[in-house]
């Protein structure tokens, strides 16, 4: 059997049904979300290329670009290679039979000798003669009397006979001072020096300066190297007594 329904009740003694009271939670804001939805779609982009921080390391779907060294172009040019010279080819073989030779003619007249010129030698300069140094006036007083006396040295002094001794006459002066003086020179040179006086055809005096006597004619050439060092050239007179 149905069962019956209760009829509502109208008038000021229905109560109205409460709506069931809402919970008050914490609840995030619109711009929040769309800043995370903005930063998980750029994460998901990194994610997809590769370049995301969580994915170092790892091996990457896209290929390593390694740079390449640019290699050296090779130059257009083309080298040309030496020719090999061509071998001449001689035709003379064949064309000397066929070429006639007409003998010359003899010159009548011979061709007129070249002039010859003469070329004189080349003159070479001449050295600057060097200054003549201060000759000592010893010196020159002895060069001035023996080119005025006469040389008394014999012609053969190598033939002479054993025991002949020799005098070596420096030089004469008018004046006794300088026989001295040169007498004193000569001993200061180990020479045995001494001074003689003579009579000139004219009647003047001179006085020598002679030295020696030498017998041994290594003594004898000794004294005149060591006058002749001292630039006096020394006559030769041979001893009387």
């Amino acid at each position: 059997m149905a069962a019956r329904r209760t009829p509502k009740k109208r008038g000021a003694t229905t109560s109205r049904k409460r709506a069931p009271a809402r919970r008050q939670g914490f609840r995030l804001p619109g711009w929040l979300w769309g800043i995370g939805g903005v930063i998980a779609g750029f994460l998901l982009a990194q994610h997809q290329h590769g370049t995301a921080p969580w994915q170092e390391g790892s091996d990457s779907p896209l290929a390593n670009l390694i740079p390449r060294t640019p290699t050296e172009v090779a130059d257009p040019t083309p080298t040309v290679e030496p020719r090999e010279p061509r071998m001449p080819t001689f035709e003379f073989y064949t064309l000397l039979p066929e070429e006639v030779v007409a003998p010359r003619e003899v010159a009548s007249t011979a061709s007129p000798p070249e002039p010859t010129v003469d070329v004189p030698p080349p003159v070479e300069p001449q050295a600057a003669s060097e200054p003549a140094p201060a000759e000592d006036p010893i010196a020159q007083v002895i060069s001035a009397n023996l080119r005025d006396e006469v040389s008394a040295t014999p012609a053969n002094e190598t033939d002479s006979p054993a025991g002949t001794r020799y005098m070596l006459q420096a030089a004469s002066f008018r004046q006794p001072e300088d026989a001295e003086q040169l007498q004193q020179r000569l001993r200061n040179l180990s020479l045995v020096a001494q001074v003689s006086q003579v009579q000139s055809a004219d009647g003047q005096t001179w006085h020598r300066v002679m030295v020696g006597p030498y017998e041994d004619t290594r003594e004898l050439n000794r004294a005149e190297d060591l006058m002749t060092t001292q630039g006096i050239t020394p006559l030769r007179h041979r001893a009387t007594n």
